[in-house]
């Protein structure tokens, strides 16, 4: 037992703090309480309200012209053989107008000469 009490206090003796910090102590614990202040300073000033989001928060509207554009490719609608086929399209509706018109006047012409020859 003695060895044992004899052990302990060699070792609880390099243990000691206070041996080796002296009055130090106390200007420990002061920084710890002075940390502990500014902690709870950092706390109650960072609580986010109103004043925080102004303080802090920037607000920035972004605007994008458009979210979609517009591809334009250009094409030809009207090539050389279309032109072709719709000028010949007309010069035969022009020319069987006008086919069909003489066989009006003929016609006309023959009737009024029947009538004629008939009241004769």
């Amino acid at each position: 037992m003695e060895d044992i009490t004899m052990e302990f206090e060699s070792i609880s003796g390099t243990a000691d703090v206070s041996s080796r910090i002296g009055d130090k102590d106390i200007l420990l614990y002061q920084q710890f309480m002075e940390l502990h202040q500014r902690m709870e300073d950092f706390v109650s000033e960072s609580k986010i309200n109103s004043k925080f989001v102004t303080d802090n928060f920037m607000r920035l509207d972004v605007f994008m012209r458009e979210l979609s554009y517009e591809q334009i490719t250009q094409q030809p609608a009207y090539d050389v053989i279309k032109l072709l086929g719709d000028i010949g399209g007309s010069l035969g509706l022009f020319l069987g107008a006008s086919v069909l018109t003489i066989f009006e006047l003929i016609d006309a012409f023959l009737h009024h000469a029947l009538r004629l020859a008939c009241r004769r």
